[in-house]
């Protein structure tokens, strides 16, 4: 392992960070698409169950 003067130590940190920084906001753009998906999943299911209500005793169906 070669020595190191501190500002090219401190130059090789701020590019790791920089690049730790890239990858934790495409991680988080990536999971937040994956969330949003889910949840237009579920709210298809939502709209199916609550289409299966039975109506009953004269009540309108409300929509949600």
């Amino acid at each position: 392992m070669k020595k190191m003067d501190f500002s090219s130590a401190l130059e090789e940190l701020e590019l790791l960070l920089e690049t730790a920084e890239r990858r934790l906001s495409a991680a988080v753009k990536t999971e937040k698409r994956r969330l949003e998906r889910e949840m237009d999943v579920q709210l298809v299911r939502l709209e199916k169950n609550v289409a299966r209500l039975p109506y009953g005793n004269g009540a309108e169906k409300k929509a949600i």
